[in-house]
C-alpha cells in the first residue's frame, strides 16, 4: 500500500510444471521475460529443465481504498498461477485444470449440491397448502419465495454447499446459505418451476476467476426462476428483501448459472430495481418562530431494505422512533405511523408530526431555515486526485425531497442557496434544487439521481466536483425578512 519505484516478481518453474498465468488489476508489466535453464534439476534419475519467468512494473502508485468499492482484491494488480498439468517421469500427464464441463458434473452430481436441487418430492404434501390454489406461475414463485424466507432462518454462514438434507434443515428450521437456497430450488421446482442454480462471488470475496474455472473463488449460491421471458434472481436468506432483488452483498461482476441438465453459462449480477427514497414535508410557521407540520418518507429497493433492517433492531417501533428521535437533536417527532414494515413487497411508508425553530435569535423579524436538515451531505466520498479502478454502487438511486412552508405573514427571501441543475456526462446522473417563495409559501425541492450502479475510472473526477458543488451550495441556508 505505498508507491513503488520498481516492484520485480521472479518464478523458477520446473520444465514439467504447466501453469495457466494471468494477471489481473488494474496496473499493467512494465516488462516481462522467459529464460530456459537447463537440467536445473533431477526427479527419479530424470534431468529436467527450468523456466524462470521474470515480471516487472515500475512506477506503480500505492492503492488507497475508498467508499464505494468492491474487494480490494479486484484492482490490486497480481500475477495468478493455476497448475493446469503436470508431466509425471514415467511419460503420463496428471491434470489439475478443470474444464466447466467437469465442473458442471461435479457439481450436479455432489449430494450437498446437485442432489439437494432434487429434492422435489420432500415438498409433495406441503406444495398445495404454499400455493393455496395460486395458478399463475409469477404468483406461485412469489408463495414458494415467501414461504421458504418464513420457514428457514439464515444462520449467517456462506457456502455453496448443504451442510444438512432437506428434510433435516426443513425440520431445524435454520441454516447457511446453500441449505436455504438449494432447498428453495427445489421447491420451485416442486411447484412446476424452471428452475436453476447461480454459484457467485460476494463483493467482499473478489471477483471469481472467468478464465479458469477454480470453484473456491465461488463462496455463495442463489436460486434463479424463469418465468415467460424473464428471469429472477431470489436469495431467501433475508426475509427483508423483496421478490427478485438480491442482497447487495451479491452484486458482483457475474455468477455462473447451474443446470442439471444444460452447459453451465455466466449471467450479470445486477440489482434487480432502483433505491428509491422521497422526503415530502409539508409544515406552517407559526408566529413564535416554530416550525410545526408532518414529514412522509417513501423508501423502495435497497434503502427500504436497509431502513426496515434498522427497524428491526429495535424490540418494538416505538423504540426506534424514541432513538431516532434522540439523534435529532434541533428536531422533536411526534405521532409517529410506520407501514409495511413486514409489507416487503410495498413501500416502506414513515410518517411523523415535526417540530422545528426558526428564528434568529439576534432578530425576531428574521428567519434562518436550513433547507438541508433531511440527509444533508457534508462528506465528498471521493477525495482522490485520481482512481484507477471504477466507482460501484451496487445500484441507481433517486432521492426526492420537498419542503413547503406556509408563512404566517409576508416575507421577502433575502438569501437562499442557489438554484442548481448539474448533471453527470452521458446521462450518468443529476442534482437539481430549487427554492421560492410564492403565495406566502416557501418551497424547496431537491432531486438527486445516481442513473448508473457502475461509473468507470473515468467518471470518478465527474463524481468529485458533482459531490464538491452540491456540499458548497449546501452550505447556505434559508434567509426570510418581514416585510412592512
Amino acid at each position: 500500500d505505498i508507491p513503488k519505484v520498481s516492484s520485480e516478481f521472479v518464478a523458477n518453474i520446473p520444465g514439467n510444471y504447466n501453469y495457466n498465468v494471468s494477471l489481473r488489476g488494474y496496473q499493467k508489466l512494465s516488462d516481462s521475460k522467459a529464460e530456459i535453464y537447463k537440467e536445473c534439476l533431477r526427479l527419479n534419475g530424470v534431468s529436467i529443465d527450468c523456466s524462470r519467468m521474470t515480471y516487472i512494473m515500475k512506477n506503480v502508485p500505492a492503492f488507497v481504498e475508498e467508499d464505494y468499492m468492491t474487494a480490494a482484491s479486484n484492482f490490486k494488480s497480481a500475477m495468478y498461477f493455476e497448475l493446469s498439468d503436470v508431466q509425471l517421469t514415467n511419460g503420463s500427464k496428471q491434470s489439475y485444470t478443470k474444464t466447466w464441463n467437469d465442473v458442471d458434473y461435479e457439481l450436479t452430481s455432489d449430494k450437498n449440491f446437485g442432489s439437494q436441487m432434487k429434492k422435489a418430492s420432500v415438498f409433495k404434501d406441503l406444495m398445495p397448502a404454499i400455493l393455496k390454489g395460486e395458478t399463475d406461475n409469477l404468483a406461485k414463485a412469489n408463495a414458494v419465495y415467501n414461504y421458504i424466507k418464513k420457514q428457514i432462518k439464515w444462520n449467517n454462514y456462506y457456502g455453496n454447499y448443504s451442510m444438512e438434507n432437506t428434510k433435516t434443515i426443513l425440520e431445524n428450521r435454520s441454516g447457511n446459505v446453500a441449505d436455504i437456497n438449494l432447498t428453495l430450488i427445489s421447491a420451485l421446482s416442486a411447484a412446476g418451476l424452471e428452475t436453476e442454480a447461480v454459484i457467485l462471488s460476494t463483493r467482499e470475496n473478489g471477483m471469481p476467476n472467468k478464465l479458469f474455472p477454480v470453484l473456491s473463488s465461488f463462496n455463495y449460491v442463489v436460486a434463479k426462476v424463469n418465468i415467460g421471458d424473464k428471469t429472477y434472481l431470489l436469495d431467501a436468506t433475508e426475509p427483508l428483501l423483496p421478490f427478485g432483488l438480491l442482497p447487495i452483498r451479491c452484486i458482483n461482476d457475474q455468477g455462473r448459472v447451474i443446470n442439471l441438465k444444460k452447459p453451465s453459462y455466466w449471467i450479470d449480477l445486477k440489482a434487480s430495481q432502483k433505491s428509491v427514497t422521497t422526503y415530502v414535508l409539508t409544515g406552517k410557521l407559526n408566529s413564535d418562530g416554530i416550525i410545526k407540520g408532518v414529514i412522509t418518507t417513501t423508501t423502495i429497493g435497497y434503502a427500504a431494505f436497509n431502513k426496515r433492517k434498522d427497524i428491526k433492531k429495535y424490540n418494538s417501533t416505538e423504540e426506534f422512533v424514541e432513538k431516532l428521535d434522540e439523534r435529532l437533536t434541533k428536531i422533536s417527532l411526534s405521532n409517529p405511523e410506520i407501514n409495511n414494515v413486514d409489507s416487503v413487497e410495498k413501500p416502506l411508508m414513515e410518517k411523523y408530526e415535526i417540530e422545528f425553530s426558526a428564528h434568529d435569535a439576534t432578530d425576531k423579524n428574521q428567519l434562518f431555515i436550513n433547507p438541508f436538515f433531511i440527509n444533508r451531505i457534508t462528506k465528498n466520498p471521493f477525495n482522490l486526485n485520481d482512481r484507477m479502478y471504477p466507482v460501484d454502487l451496487g445500484a441507481a438511486s433517486d432521492e426526492r425531497i420537498i419542503i413547503n412552508v406556509t408563512l404566517p405573514e409576508k416575507y421577502e427571501l433575502v438569501e437562499k442557496p442557489k438554484d442548481m441543475a448539474i448533471s453527470l456526462p452521458t446521462s450518468g446522473g443529476r442534482y437539481l434544487l430549487q427554492s421560492s417563495i410564492e403565495d406566502n409559501k416557501l418551497s424547496v425541492n431537491q432531486i438527486l439521481q445516481f442513473n448508473k450502479a457502475i461509473y468507470n475510472a473515468d467518471d470518478y473526477l465527474y463524481l468529485k466536483e458533482f459531490y464538491s458543488k452540491i456540499i458548497q451550495n449546501q452550505k447556505n441556508d434559508v434567509l426570510l425578512k418581514k416585510t412592512n
